[in-house]
């Protein structure tokens, strides 16, 4: 793959079909933001810990019994993207932080969710991309800390001023399982676990209790199966190729630029990084691991 050109596409899509959607967005956002403030009032949390972060991806489906078992635990901090919130809440999982960086409304947060975590000591804190769909962020009932995209250049620097450069800086490759990378990273933690961040997809796209899967399975019908919908999809943005273990793996332009960014990104890091995502990031970079490692890794006595 040619990362240059794959960046060059990503950016172009970017401000080409979203730039305008950050600004008004944005200026929706202004009165939030002077609410709730930036990151530095969750640094501290995540001091010497294991940070779990969920992405959205099929493979997440196999963690949720370990992930339950574990979601109470001191020194655990989890991370879910906003597309897997649902679908941790309803397998009883409570996640310390919820991340978005969606710019257009979607169903994300809905108040049906609310009792799931309101009867847990444990309240979610969502961290929100300052040009993030304001329609969404309202759904939020909770805390929310905001950040900016460290990108520079004419647009940018005034989006990031008008925000407030107060609200710290996060790295992104401009899909949200990156960015809460990038902000684990950026903090003292002990180790990272990555699950569900995929980057790429072979049978399925969405995992079965994703909320995009249950809308295939609702249009679903005898003549137009949620297998067939599936594939249709595969192939409609399928754009490369990844091959692991004498499997093959397709990946659209998005995923495949997120996963060089990754694998550049964890050649600068000493912290401990596993993956349990399939195909995810290059097992050169990461420790791959499946459900059993995970069980073996959290249950390890506590320092």
């Amino acid at each position: 793959m040619n990362g240059t050109e794959i960046y060059s596409k990503i950016n172009d899509t970017l401000i080409a079909e979203r730039f305008f959607l950050y600004k008004r967005n944005l200026s929706k956002n202004i009165s939030l933001i002077k609410q709730f403030g930036g990151l530095k009032h969750v640094i501290p949390v995540f001091e010497n810990k294991t940070v779990i972060v969920a992405g959205a991806g099929p493979s997440l489906d196999a963690y949720y019994k370990i992930l339950k078992e574990y979601s109470k635990r001191q020194d655990i901090v989890f991370i879910a993207a906003d597309m897997a919130f649902r679908q941790m809440i309803k397998n009883g999982i409570v996640p310390d932080f919820v991340i978005t960086c969606e710019s257009t409304p979607g169903d994300f947060f809905l108040s049906e969710d609310v009792p799931e975590f309101e009867r847990t000591k444990k309240k979610p804190v969502l961290l929100a991309f300052s040009c993030a769909s304001n329609s969404n962020i309202r759904k939020w009932k909770g805390e929310v800390r905001f950040f900016n995209w460290m990108k520079k250049g004419p647009g940018f620097n005034e989006l990031w001023s008008e925000a407030g450069t107060e609200l710290g800086f996060v790295g992104t490759a401009s899909i949200v399982t990156t960015q809460a990378i990038s902000i684990a990273l950026g903090c003292n933690i002990k180790q990272l676990i990555i699950l569900g961040n995929d980057l790429g997809f072979a049978e399925r796209y969405y995992g079965k209790y994703n909320d995009r899967y249950y809308g295939m399975f609702n249009n679903s019908s005898r003549l137009k199966p949620v297998c067939s919908t599936e594939r249709i999809l595969l192939e409609k943005i399928k754009s490369h190729e990844i091959h692991r273990n004498g499997a093959k793996f397709h990946t659209n332009n998005q995923f495949a630029a997120a996963k060089l960014w990754l694998d550049e990104l964890f050649t600068k890091t000493e912290k401990t990084i596993y993956d349990g995502s399939i195909p995810g990031c290059s097992p050169d970079r990461v420790i791959k691991i499946m459900e059993i490692d995970l069980k073996k890794i959290l249950s390890l006595k506590r320092n």
